[in-house]
């Protein structure tokens, strides 16, 4: 009986130490509102909730299960490990994450696609402060990228450092600089020892690319924003205007100029539907070009193209097919399938 008992008490303190419940989420998995308590989860998921996350807690392990619209989206596991450690694995389609921590910071992570391990990620720490990040395919480093800070603690300076490999003579150096002026952001250098790009900052906004070799400036782009306008200008080696570009909200190109040689120019106009490109008109002396984009659910569906508005081309794509018709004289001249990028049929009919 007291056997009976003690079996009893230890049920009831494990159960009081596991908790599961379902909650509200987000695309990232953060728990909202909690539901009901002993809602059914087959009901829940019958909902068709756009984000629902199931959470299973212990003080050993952690279960996350994230959901949208009845689909399991991701799946997030975490496990105590002795001397403050902990392993997480993430599930999110074909691809599994298996992460090492020491508290908050990781020390190991490998990635996989199906059972093919693709990644291996090495972390070093000075103290809180990532040092180096080591990338390996499992078999062979690939390369090794070190952070260094200035004295203030800021990140002055990232090297990486790729291996050698067949097709290389040597290993080679990337390099992105960080340049201050009075607390903020004031440059940047990407690129390695000899050639980049040097890139001037006011606040968040970049103002003037500059692309180097050696000290000799190879090319310039400056910019200039007006309210949500953004306008942007690139000359060539002797100060030379190449291109003007003219770029809306959220950063879409709504109009380029290009300067080509015998001081000809070729604008291109681009027209669009929310977020979706619907529409881009090519002007040239004696040409106009016109393309018509067609979409379904979001997919682009139909390019059509127009050469002094007579039709010349349609393509239609439908999952990783697509039809090619060239037209002449409204008729067609030519039909090409694809099948992934591969040309798989071509009909002539001149």
């Amino acid at each position: 009986m007291r056997l009976h008992i003690l079996l009893i008490c230890f049920f009831v303190l494990f159960l009081t130490d596991l908790t599961a419940d379902w909650y509200r989420s987000d695309a990232l998995g953060r728990p909202g509102g909690l539901l009901a308590a002993g809602t059914d989860p087959n009901e829940i998921l019958k909902e068709k909730e756009e984000y629902l996350l199931y959470r299973e807690e212990s003080p050993e392990s952690l279960t996350e299960e994230l959901y949208s619209y009845g689909g399991l989206v991701r799946k997030r596991s975490v496990r105590q490990l002795s001397g403050g450690r902990r392993e997480e694995i993430v599930l999110e389609g074909p691809e599994r994450r298996v992460t090492l921590y020491d508290a908050a910071l990781p020390l190991r992570e490998e990635i996989y696609q199906g059972e093919a391990l693709q990644r291996i990620m090495v972390y070093g720490w000075e103290g809180s402060r990532l040092d180096y990040i080591e990338v390996s395919s499992g078999e062979e480093l690939l390369y090794r990228q070190e952070y260094i800070l200035d004295p203030l603690g800021r990140l002055r300076t990232i090297v990486r450092y790729m291996v050698a490999d067949r097709d290389t003579e040597g290993s080679s150096v990337k390099v992105i600089q960080y340049g201050y002026r009075e607390g903020s952001l004031a440059e940047t250098w990407v690129g390695d020892y000899n050639d980049g790009v040097r890139t001037r900052f006011d606040g968040m906004q970049a103002l003037e690319e500059t692309r180097m070799s050696g000290t000799s400036v190879v090319g310039r782009i400056e910019r200039e924003t007006f309210g949500d306008t953004q306008v942007e200008r690139s000359y060539d080696v002797d100060g030379e205007l190449v291109s003007t570009t003219i770029r809306g909200s959220e950063g879409r190109t709504l109009r380029e100029i290009l300067h080509l040689d015998g001081g000809r120019v070729r604008e291109k106009e681009y027209r669009y539907r929310e977020s979706l490109l619907i529409e881009m008109v090519i002007r040239e002396p004696e040409r106009l070009e016109r393309r018509v984009y067609s979409y379904q659910d979001n997919t682009l569906r139909k390019e059509e193209i127009f050469v002094n508005r007579r039709l010349v081309k349609v393509s239609s794509f439908e999952g990783d097919q697509k039809l090619e018709e060239f037209y002449r004289r409204g008729e067609v001249i030519t039909r090409r399938r694809y099948e992934k990028d591969i040309l798989i049929s071509e009909e002539r009919y001149e």
